[in-house]
């Protein structure tokens, strides 16, 4: 797991291991890691687990933020990054500088309370294992081999979701959430998750701790889906149709 060793004045002052999948770091009492000076926003900054690592964001905040010296809205953290917020400085640490955190398990218990600023998740299992090989068959000999009818190839399914109404909507390559496919009760200026096609199906991904997005009625991180499941983003509903 990661950490932040946060300094003020130049002095040490505490270490802050990570314990959740999205931090906030601000002035409020009730952020996660509580930076105390008028200089910090009350909500300055996330941090949420990504696939790559662990990604810093700007929250909106009055005086912005720097890693390394350099001002940035956002950026995928590094062992040893320096970020400066307000009159602090956080440098960001790994157990294991090669760390490549795992996907979340996406039954995973994470709540919806979203007033408390952490999302604590249950599980870290990977979400799924690789299937062992299967040893390929031996070819037919020549002789005992028989020439049957080729059956006609199946038509390609698109795959798409359907929302209450019957619009469907095809996902493709990439498809945002609020952007491509119009969702309901979200504020536009906070992403709300996408959908893409993958091989054998799609994958549907939540954007930001602060919009739930739900598959068959549980809360998801990241979820592989099936023909007829159900997705929720907001108060919007759609069917996901496809392989």
């Amino acid at each position: 797991m990661a950490r932040f060793v946060v300094e003020e004045d130049g002095r040490p002052t505490r270490s802050y291991r990570f314990v959740t999948d999205a931090i906030v770091i601000g002035r409020l009492d009730t952020a996660d890691l509580v930076l105390p000076d008028t200089g910090v926003s009350r909500k300055h900054a996330l941090v949420e687990r990504s696939l790559g690592g662990w990604l810093l964001t700007d929250n909106g905040s009055a005086n912005g933020i720097t890693v390394n010296g350099v001002a940035t809205e956002t950026v995928e953290l590094a062992h040893g990054d320096v970020v400066g917020i307000g009159k602090f400085i956080l440098t960001f640490h790994t157990d294991d500088e090669t760390e490549h955190p795992e996907y979340t398990d996406p039954h995973a218990n994470v709540g919806d309370d979203f007033t408390s600023p952490g999302v604590p998740l249950t599980d870290l299992d990977t979400l799924r294992s690789v299937p062992p090989l299967t040893p390929e068959a031996p070819p037919a000999s020549p002789a005992a081999a028989s020439v049957a009818p080729s059956a006609p190839a199946p038509a390609a399914v698109v795959p798409q979701l359907v929302d209450a109404d019957g619009t469907p909507y095809e996902i493709g390559r990439g498809a945002g959430f609020g952007k491509d496919i119009p969702v309901a009760g979200v504020l536009p200026f906070v992403s709300s998750g996408s959908i893409a096609a993958e091989e054998g199906g799609a994958v549907a991904k939540r954007g930001s701790f602060l919009i739930p997005m739900y598959v068959n009625g549980e809360s998801i991180i990241r979820q592989r889906l099936r023909d007829g499941d159900e997705l929720r983003v907001g108060s919007s509903r759609f069917t996901y149709r496809g392989s």
